[in-house]
């Protein structure tokens, strides 16, 4: 090997190590601080002992992006599933949520914070975020365990089924393991995508699956979004064969795009 083909090879390592570089400075300029996350910890932990307490309630867990580890800064919702006590199958979910709201009102501790019913769920909006709480039926099935939560109807809300709201919660962390630790990091980064350029056309459980679905590798967190932005069908319309066209910038051009388009003033100049 020549001198001069080992300069180049180093010149190329240093400029993908750098692109690299700006990547896990994006990560942790959108995760979570220690603060937030303390902040939510102590927040959903009050918060579920006092609704276990209710005389209708058998448990509580998390569930939602706080639990998958994919949310980004600011937090916006930590979903709580609350198992009700099976006497309680019996009520409509319209009476279920009215009873959550009321008795949630009447706990001390949140007599002064906004409660409302948005959805099929009970939120409680706390300064620092908010939690959307679901009641939940627990349905033993032949598989696994599912649950009956509150879902619109045509007139109405009803009880509809869906399966343990964890599942995917496990089979993100499974898959993340098996790619390197890169997978979570990488959906949050989307996720920032999604934020800023208004990408409706999917939502966040959705960008999970199809990641843990279609993603075979993450050689680089560059590769990584560029295969995440053909999966979710994202590109810029006023550039033809934007794929390519991607895959055909160099590191710091691709750097640049990243800040000027896809992620933002938090991407690294």
């Amino acid at each position: 090997m020549s001198n001069e083909f080992r300069g180049l090879l180093s010149l190329g390592l240093e400029t993908r190590s750098g692109l690299e570089s700006k990547f896990n400075q994006f990560r942790e300029n959108i995760e979570l601080t220690d603060n937030q996350k303390s902040q939510i910890i102590t927040s959903h932990t009050n918060l579920r002992r006092e609704l276990e307490k209710l005389s209708y309630v058998q448990s509580t867990f998390l569930t939602g992006s706080y639990k998958k580890n994919t949310m980004i800064r600011p937090p916006y919702d930590v979903d709580i599933f609350v198992v009700l006590n099976q006497d309680q199958a019996i009520l409509q979910p319209q009476s279920i949520l009215d009873k959550l709201k009321r008795d949630i009102s009447n706990i001390s501790t949140y007599s002064k914070s906004t409660i409302r019913q948005d959805r099929p769920c009970v939120v409680v909006d706390l300064n620092h975020c908010k939690f959307e709480i679901t009641p939940a039926l627990s349905q033993l099935g032949i598989l696994s365990l599912g649950y009956k939560i509150p879902q619109k109807g045509l007139y109405s809300l009803n009880w509809g089924y869906i399966d343990d709201p964890n599942g995917l919660a496990k089979r993100l962390s499974q898959r993340n393991i098996e790619l390197g630790n890169k997978l979570v990091p990488l959906i949050k980064m989307m996720k920032k995508c999604k934020n800023k350029n208004q990408m409706n056309n999917i939502k966040s459980f959705e960008m999970e699956e199809k990641a843990i679905q279609r993603l075979s590798s993450i050689f680089s967190f560059r590769t990584g979004v560029q295969e995440l932005l053909k999966i979710y069908e994202w590109s810029d319309n006023s550039k033809q064969n934007y794929y390519q066209w991607l895959e055909n910038l160099s590191d710091n051009d691709f750097a640049a795009h990243c800040r000027s388009t896809l992620f933002g003033q938090d991407f690294p100049q």
